[in-house]
């Protein structure tokens, strides 16, 4: 068995609501923002030495995703070294991820560890 096939992607409720929300007011950006997902999920945590992934937290990571002026963030934690658990996505023009941001994709971290 591969490792692309032992990793799984899995969405917290909320985060899926936030990338239907992305397909209504961005659809081309939510089409990129698919592509890198299923490079995450290809290629995982690797995905750091690209500059692709950065690490905020110990617990979370994010992927940027750039169309035009526009960038999403899906912002993620792993669990079991095969599980990314994706808690957030946002669009935002800045380099700095909102400090709110991060606490919470911790936040939704935690309620998945305990069984949303």
């Amino acid at each position: 068995m591969t490792d692309e096939a032992r990793r799984q992607l899995l969405l917290h409720p909320d985060c899926e609501r936030e990338l239907l929300d992305l397909k209504r007011t961005n659809d081309d950006l939510l089409t990129k923002v698919i592509h890198d997902l299923r490079l995450l999920r290809e290629f995982g945590l690797a995905l750091l030495a690209e500059g692709r992934v950065e690490r905020l937290t110990p617990d979370v990571f994010e992927l940027r995703t750039r169309r035009g002026s526009d960038i999403n963030r899906v912002l993620f934690g792993v669990r079991e070294g095969r599980l990314m658990v994706l808690a957030a996505s946002f669009v935002k023009k800045t380099q700095r991820t909102p400090r709110a941001s991060i606490e919470l994709a911790e936040r939704r971290l935690a309620e998945w560890s305990e069984g949303v």
